[in-house]
């Protein structure tokens, strides 16, 4: 419950594309180098934004790859660089950080929509280069406001600073958030009659605060460049529920849950790497480390009172996190096959206590996970012809995991995972990629935890014999541009999936996620923009449309989707720039998810959603932002249907509920000193 589709900051869409060819206004000067696009200082102003986000996301027939929160260094970044560099933060998404990145402090961006030289993203066709401008000092400042409900907050705060000094580049960041979601939500129970027996009403807040602090360090030298970055974050999450109810014979109850969880994550990283020296054509060499920390603990009550009881339940858990990963890797980019080879060597473990009680009795469960990882790989890019590229890679796996609860369980596993990828690009500004690739998933070490929702009071068991999901997978990227007054992009992808994680019974009679057989996945992303001058003058409309499907031979119920798939999500954005304002208006049309579990079917349906925001320069230092969420209010209905036994029995009862959220207006202003 409680999945807010909270607005994103505003979405800029279409000024730079290839042909290479441009969609700008008339003074923006674009420079273009064989296959590379530069977006000088003087280009970034004259366009609307306040951020790299912002201006990554003008960028006609470029696809943004946000980082994920992978173990490993190899497949975790995005594709978008900052002096040549990936970003080592790993507990902030790239789309946050390039969010909180103010355009005065870049220099230029490099665009490359094919042909890129770098050697830390070799794996991606399109790059996006940041090059910060240390010329001198900067500091920038951020500060906002939201208006939720009856709160009424300063709820952000945001400093970042840039320097030189010995002969570093040294940037400083400085943030803490607080943010509030209240609704409320009528809920009714019917028997397998379908006969209503019960109605509720529950009070949801949820609180989120974030502080964190980092500094990254880089260092220009003769032929290479090193870079280093420290980062501390500290969370406090905090949800609160009040349910009343009353059933047919007017018996009524309460139910309250207090949830509390803190996360302390520490990040220690450096990278680096050689430059190419026209005068050589020695093999580049590339060094990238990485230790991670991390520590969380929760503690759920829960207080259920009916006329004749109270009952009370306690779940608490702690966890403790290590990531080690070093890299080494080599490229030559002078010889005609461009091969670079590497390995990559990774530790992790996760420690975790976890208590459940209730009112009669307790259980403590002490959980330990260790994974050691060596993956070892080679690959080549090569330029077929001027329109034609292939990049291939090969990737080895030897993964040795252990872990320990109840019982003890130690594996080891090999994998081998090709990648082949084949691009055209065209003089009339069309783009096709082609891929066809083997992933093996890692493994999300809180599914062998126990767990507990508050949502519905589900409790969920650990499964410490969990092995990877696989799949092979084919896709085609397509980004077109047309007469520089629409640009298309378009991905479908096909994959055949391998022992892919579903809720399962298991042989104690507990459930939890498990391995269960293989499934076909299927989809298709668009996003189109259009120019609509002949609407409104500097003014265009963005369609981001997704679809999703599956098979999967379920063993209790037959042919399904998998689960917490979404067949259909769409967003619409009309939005209208001048030189110091900017407006728009942005629409997300309902999805539905489900999710299966032994004895349940749970749908989720969000109903559309409608948010406005504005953006207005004060003066050359100084920017105010407004941004208004859930304009009418957020609707989202939950239907679960609980069987006897399992999906293969009788229905046993239905839960129908209808939560409702209110408006969310936020006002930031931010400039720079």
């Amino acid at each position: 419950m409680h999945s807010k589709n909270w607005l994103n900051s505003a979405v800029l869409i279409s000024v730079l594309g290839f042909n290479f060819s441009v969609i700008a206004q008339d003074d923006t000067r674009i420079v273009i180098e064989d296959n590379v696009a530069l977006l000088t200082s003087d280009d970034l102003l004259a366009m609307q934004g306040q951020s790299a986000l912002d201006i990554i996301e003008q960028i006609a027939g470029f696809q943004f790859i946000d980082s994920n929160n992978q173990r490993g260094l190899s497949s975790a970044s995005g594709n978008v660089l900052i002096n040549g560099l990936p970003i080592l933060n790993k507990s902030q998404s790239l789309e946050a950080i390039l969010a909180d990145l103010p355009i005065s402090q870049i220099a230029e961006i490099e665009v490359y929509l094919a042909g890129h030289p770098f050697t830390s993203a070799s794996q991606y066709t399109q790059v996006i280069n940041i090059i910060r401008d240390n010329s001198k000092s900067r500091t920038n400042w951020q500060v906002g406001a939201q208006s939720h409900k009856d709160f009424n907050q300063v709820n952000a705060a945001s400093l970042q600073a840039s320097t030189q000094w010995q002969g570093w580049d040294h940037q400083l960041q400085l943030s803490t958030d607080k943010n509030l979601a209240y609704s409320t939500t009528d809920y009714t129970e019917f028997n397998h009659q379908n006969i209503i027996y019960l109605n509720g009403q529950e009070q949801y807040q949820e609180s989120i605060e974030n502080i964190s602090t980092g500094i990254t360090s880089s260092k220009v030298m003769t032929d290479s460049v090193l870079q280093i970055n420290a980062l501390f974050l500290k969370e406090h999450y905090q949800e609160d529920y009040d349910r009343d109810w009353q059933d047919n014979n007017d018996a009524l109850g309460n139910e309250a849950i207090k949830d509390k969880s803190q996360l302390n994550e520490y990040e220690l990283g450096f990278d680096w790497q050689q430059q190419a020296n026209e005068s050589e054509s020695s093999w580049l060499w590339q060094v990238t480390g990485l230790l991670r920390l991390r520590d969380y603990g929760q503690v759920a009550l829960t207080t259920e009172q009916n006329e004749s009881e109270l009952t009370l339940t306690q779940f608490e858990q702690t966890q403790s996190n290590t990531e080690q990963v070093l890299k080494l890797s080599t490229q030559q980019p002078t010889l005609w096959w461009q091969p670079e080879l590497g390995i990559e060597v990774s530790h992790n473990r996760l420690e975790a206590d976890t208590l459940e009680a209730h009112s009669s009795e307790s259980k403590v469960t002490t959980t330990s996970v260790s994974e050691t990882r060596a993956e070892p790989f080679i690959a080549s890019k090569i330029e077929l012809n001027p329109q034609w590229q292939l990049y291939s890679k090969l990737t080895g796996e030897y993964a040795k995991l252990s872990s320990q609860s109840n019982n003890r369980y130690e594996t080891q596993s090999r994998y081998l995972k090709p990648l082949i990828k084949l691009s055209y690009q065209a003089k009339n500004g069309l783009q096709s990629t082609f891929t066809l690739q083997r992933r093996v998933d890692q493994l999300d070490f809180t599914d062998f935890l126990d767990s507990q929702d508050n949502d519905f009071g589900r409790e969920q068991s650990g499964n410490t014999e969990l092995k990877p999901q696989q799949s092979i997978e084919f896709s085609y990227e397509l980004n077109y541009e047309a007469d520089d007054h629409w640009t298309l992009n378009t991905r479908a992808f096909w994959q055949k999936q391998r022992d892919i994680h579903e809720f399962i019974r298991f042989d104690n009679g507990d459930w939890g996620v498990g391995n269960a057989g293989h499934a076909y996945y299927y989809g298709l992303d668009l996003d189109i923009n259009i120019q609509t001058n002949w609407l409104l003058e500097d003014s265009l409309i963005n369609v981001f449309y997704e679809y999703r499907d599956a098979n999967y031979d379920d063993p209790l119920t037959g042919d399904r989707a998998i689960s917490w798939l979404e067949p259909h999500s769409a967003e619409i954005e009309f939005r209208k720039g001048e030189d110091w304002y900017a407006w728009g208006v942005l629409a997300s049309l309902p999805d539905t998810e489900t999710g299966y579990f032994p004895e349940e079917v749970y749908r989720q349906k969000d109903r559309a959603t409608y948010g406005f925001y504005a953006e207005f320069d004060l003066d050359s230092d100084m920017q105010i932002n407004i941004e208004l969420e859930d304009a009418f209010g957020g609707e989202y209905l939950y239907d679960r249907h609980i069987y006897q036994t399992d999906r293969t029995g009788m229905l046993d009862y239905r839960y129908y509920a209808l939560e409702h959220s209110e408006p969310s207006l936020t006002i930031s202003l931010s400039g720079e000193f």
